[in-house]
Order: structure tokens, then C-alpha cells, then sequence
């Protein structure tokens, strides 16, 4: 009989089994739980989970000579895939019930863009305001200046909560301590009295606390608000019967990695102080959408549009078109690379505001933008405004 047939055979056999797996466990490197922090850098991926808070005001670089008015260059088309039908195959029993009848399958086309984003560039120039915020020499804040777009031709502009922040405290500590004006054109000039018409609650009971920063940080969730013009500056001076406007589009249709957008805003982060009151360019470039992003759930919010020469302070607010004309995001955050080019801007989704208002106010921007809006900003600041203004100041008031 062999030994390792035997009963004693049989238990050397299996202690020695036992000390080889031990002694061979004792080299395996186990996986260990993985803790995943929250805010961090987002990977690579169609959706990103988490949004890192990234500056919304970047730091400035040296300007270029006589740099003005960048214009949106051309750039090759991707190759488009054609996708066949997939129409199922005629069976018997169909062609029986059919009879001699024909049935005809209308597949639908591909809506096609009918100009190209130079052109859009072209057609929506005077729809892309800056906003100017001025503190008085009794003020205890420094002045502002950010980007707005009309959505509406009754003057209705859509821009960031951190730059409409300052409506609130306009009367702050003084009367007319800060003085906000809409300015159009290149160079930049002042045109329009504007008043607040809806800001989110929501950005302002979370960021309150930043008003002092000069560089504050935030992901751009919430980050909206709506202004209205009430007038011109120049007394004398009439309004338009409308305004130019870029309809907005609340689809997350026609957003993917790789697609082109046309940005058009008036960075400032290359100026200073008395060059932004005279020598502010409004400026348009072509960029192309680097990652998609949510906030909480898959629902796109946010869209990464890399580096660019509108990757600067002043930016925000700016609008980010379609190929079709539409605007699709807001410029609201940028991260600090020394560079445009280095760094990252991004720009919250149309759709994010809709699900916003929808979500915490039960109404939509077709209704923000509807009836008598200067007597709408009237109200909300009478009865909505200083609730928020008050969080403001009890902030600056430390």
C-alpha cells in the first residue's frame, strides 16, 4: 500500500497542504477598501459622478499687444457616420394581412446645421452684455464686472448668481453704494439700467459666506440668475422696441465629448480698472466639449470646455451656443492654471437651471420670461430680495 493511501499518510498529506496555503497566503497582497473622498478630480468618463469646486475667478496673465476682438476661426468637421435604418424583413403572415397594399417606412433626417458658428457669432453679437458693478468710494467692496446673455427680446438676461449677488446689496451700507449697468458692444460701452429679476436661493443660502473672498471657489451648481433691463443709462436716450437674443435650449440633446461649441463673453482678467471701463473687448472662440458632468444624479449639468482665451475673470456669464444657433450653458467656473490655454472653463448645462426652477420653485424660464417683467423684478425685490440681501449683510456686518 503507498503511504499517501494510508490513514496516517492522508493527515501528513493535508498538514502539509495546510502549510504550503498559509505560507503562500502570507506573500498575496489583498485588496483593501477603497474610501472615495468627496469633492476630488473627477476621471475620465461620458457622465463624472462629483464636480470638484474649481476658482470661479482666474488669475491674471500678461496681455498680448493690441489684443482686441479674437476671431472665431474654422475649424475641420468630424467625420460623420452614417446609420443605417434597421427595418425588419417582411414576414408571410405580414404580407398575407397586407394584402397589395404598399407600406412606405419614413425614416427622419438629420437636422442639419444651416450656418456656420461664425456666422452664429455674427448674428448673436449684441446679445452677449458685460455687467458692471461699481462700488462707491463708501462702499466696502471692491467693483465687478461679469458677462450676461439675452434670452428674451423684452431684455431679459440669464448670468451667475455670483455675479447678481451684488444687486442685493446695492443699498449697502449706504444707498446706492454699488451701481450695477449693462454695457454692449467692442469696445464695451454702458447702455442699460438693469434690475434683479430672480436669483437661486439655493446659491445664495450656500455661498453667502463668501462674499468677501476675492477668489472663491464653487462648482457651479445653482450658480444662475435672471436680470431685466428697466432703462437707459442716458436719460434722453430710448430703449429698443426688442432686443437681440439668443434663444435658449433646454435638451441635453446634441451634448457629447468632441462636439463644438461657440463661446462669446468679455473676459477681463488680462485688464485693469480704468482699461475695463474703456477698453473691454467682447470676444468669441470655438471650442470643442472636453467631459460631461452631474452634480448628483446621471443628469448632465455641467460641461467641461477647456482652455481658451475666454478662460478668464470677466467670463462669467458668457454664452456657450450650438450649431444650430441655440444657447446650451453658461460660462461659470475656470480653473487657475498660470495660462488661457492651461486652463479648464466649464459652463452649467440650460437643462441644470430648468430642473432647478422646476425643483425648488415649481416654475420654468418660459414663465420667468412671460408677462410684465420689469413689474416681475419689481416684486421680487420687494418681497423675495431682502431675505437673501439679509444673509449678505449679515456677513459683511462681522
Amino acid at each position: 500500500m503507498h503511504i499517501f493511501e494510508a490513514p496516517l499518510g492522508k493527515i501528513i498529506l493535508l498538514i502539509v497542504a495546510i502549510s504550503v496555503i498559509v505560507f503562500v497566503g502570507s506573500f498575496i497582497e489583498y485588496p483593501k477598501e477603497i474610501v472615495i473622498q468627496s469633492p476630488q478630480t473627477p476621471e475620465e468618463g461620458l457622465l463624472e459622478i462629483s464636480v470638484e469646486e474649481i476658482e470661479e475667478n482666474p488669475p491674471v496673465e500678461e496681455k498680448t499687444e493690441n489684443e482686441k476682438l479674437i476671431d472665431v476661426k474654422d475649424s475641420e468637421p468630424e467625420e460623420e457616420i452614417a446609420i443605417e435604418p434597421d427595418i425588419p424583413e417582411e414576414t408571410e403572415e405580414a404580407s398575407s394581412q397586407a394584402g397589395e397594399e404598399e407600406v412606405v417606412i419614413v425614416v427622419p433626417e438629420e437636422k442639419v446645421p444651416t450656418k456656420s458658428l461664425n456666422q452664429i457669432n455674427t448674428d448673436i453679437a449684441g446679445a452677449v452684455m458685460n455687467i458692471l458693478c461699481s462700488s462707491s468710494g463708501s462702499g466696502t467692496l471692491e467693483s465687478t464686472t461679469g458677462s450676461g446673455v439675452f434670452i428674451d427680446p423684452r431684455g431679459v438676461i440669464i448670468t451667475n448668481a455670483h455675479i447678481a449677488q451684488y444687486f442685493l446689496i446695492k443699498d449697502y451700507p449706504i444707498p446706492n453704494a454699488i451701481e450695477c449697468v449693462g454695457r454692449i458692444g467692442s469696445p464695451a460701452k454702458t447702455h442699460y439700467t438693469l434690475e434683479l429679476l430672480h436669483i437661486s436661493k439655493q446659491w445664495v443660502e450656500e455661498h453667502a459666506k463668501d462674499i468677501r473672498i476675492q477668489e472663491p471657489k464653487g462648482t457651479g451648481e445653482h450658480d444662475f440668475a435672471f436680470l431685466v433691463v428697466t432703462g437707459r443709462t442716458d436719460p434722453s436716450a430710448k430703449l429698443p422696441s426688442s432686443f437681440p437674443y439668443v434663444e435658449p435650449n433646454v435638451s441635453e440633446n446634441g451634448f457629447k465629448v468632441g462636439e463644438e461649441m461657440l463661446v462669446r463673453s468679455y473676459p477681463a482678467g488680462l485688464l485693469g480698472g480704468i482699461s475695463i471701463q474703456k477698453d473691454l473687448y467682447a470676444v468669441a472662440t470655438i471650442v470643442k466639449i472636453m467631459k460631461l458632468f452631474t452634480f448628483e444624479t446621471t443628469n448632465l449639468d455641467l460641461i467641461s470646455i477647456g482652455g481658451s482665451i475666454a478662460a478668464q475673470g470677466g467670463s462669467s456669464g458668457g454664452a456657450v451656443i450650438d450649431k444650430f444657433g441655440f444657447l446650451k450653458g453658461i460660462i461659470v467656473t475656470s480653473s487657475r492654471e498660470e495660462t488661457t490655454g492651461e486652463r479648464d472653463l466649464r459652463a452649467f448645462t440650460l437643462s441644470h437651471v430648468a430642473r432647478d426652477l422646476k425643483e425648488y420653485e415649481n416654475t420654468t424660464i418660459g414663465d420667468l420670461v412671460s408677462g410684465d417683467v420689469v413689474s416681475k423684478a419689481s416684486d421680487f425685490g420687494l418681497n423675495r430680495a431682502p431675505e437673501l440681501t439679509k444673509l449678505l449683510t449679515d456677513v459683511l456686518d462681522k
